[in-house]
């Protein structure tokens, strides 16, 4: 044994701060932190590492640069490999718009050179019930440090909200939640009803029926509002059916908004958005046009409601 000590980690997620360390051999005088990149053969991981060497740099390949058909490359720029936490939450139950919900996930990855971590929560009230799409991920979108809570409609109506965050430091997008957007959410008073009728629904994974039951509106709504949005990004790929009220005829939802985030958004009688612009690694953001089938988000659902599996 020698007198150096150093972090010891190999992992394909992420080496966290506290990683265990341990007494380096006699002969060694550095530690190594740097993340190797495979390519190729079928292989497309990063692997980080941290250990004892006999010598400073980044050279844990001495210059090799390809074994068999994987290329390798090295980086020890700390700032070039970002761990954030992963995951992507559905949720539909009632009084979601005002008790809060966990938001925690046991999943990390490893970020792509000059990418960021994102978590985003998109909120869906109407009335009877509501729902909660969220996703937690590395980001080519948004590199800038930002926090952003907006509320893009509001009551008499269909209540639509979400909350944004890009950071730069290890596992930052730590919101353990839903309170981050309900918190900014102003008081609702209690409605005086109306004298109409709406059927009200909200399907993250599906599409509402003629049958939905029907609410008495508050005053001040007297339109029923029957569409859909089409959500893409930070994994997530899904199209929201929802019924409800609201106080215009021609109400956009989403005031033809078209980035929630990491989310690429367009809902009913919007253009298609912008043909997707390729992104280096898995957390780019996945944009697709308002054509995406109801059939593609269902054989993505598994994967979604268990991203360990």
């Amino acid at each position: 044994p020698g007198s150096l000590r150093c972090p010891v980690c190999l992992s394909m997620e992420g080496c966290l701060e506290g990683t265990t360390e341990e007494i380096c051999p006699k002969g060694t005088t550095h530690c190594y932190d740097g993340l190797l990149r495979l390519r190729g053969g079928g292989i497309f991981s990063n692997l980080r590492v941290q250990g004892c060497m006999p010598q400073p740099g980044c050279n844990l390949l001495n210059g090799t640069q390809e074994i068999g058909p994987v290329g390798m490359t090295e980086n020890c720029n700390r700032k070039d490999f970002l761990t954030c936490h992963r995951g992507i939450t559905f949720m539909t139950h009632t009084n979601l718009a005002q008790e809060p919900t966990d938001w925690t996930t046991s999943n990390t990855e490893m970020c792509e050179a000059g990418q960021v971590c994102q978590e985003t929560l998109l909120l869906v009230d109407v009335g009877l019930t509501s729902t909660l799409e969220s996703t937690k991920s590395c980001s080519a979108v948004g590199a800038q440090n930002s926090q952003k809570t907006t509320i893009h409609s509001a009551p008499p109506g269909v209540l639509v909200a979400s909350y944004t965050h890009f950071c730069s430091s290890d596992l930052c997008n730590s919101a353990s939640s839903s309170s981050v957007r309900l918190n900014s959410l102003p008081p609702q008073a209690a409605p005086v009803p109306g004298d109409r009728q709406c059927p009200t629904c909200v399907q993250p994974l599906g599409t509402c029926s003629s049958g939905s039951p029907r609410m008495t509106c508050p005053r001040g709504a007297t339109h029923c509002y029957d569409g859909y949005i089409h959500l893409s990004g930070g994994g997530l790929i899904t199209r929201m059916s929802i019924q409800g009220y609201v106080a215009q005829p021609s109400s956009s939802l989403l005031n033809h908004t078209r980035q929630i985030g990491i989310f690429s958004v367009c809902e009913k009688g919007d253009e298609p958005p912008p043909a997707p612009q390729p992104e280096g690694g898995a957390g780019g953001l996945e944009c697709l046009t308002c054509g995406v089938g109801l059939a593609l988000a269902l054989a993505l659902w598994w994967g979604a409601v268990c991203p360990s599996c």
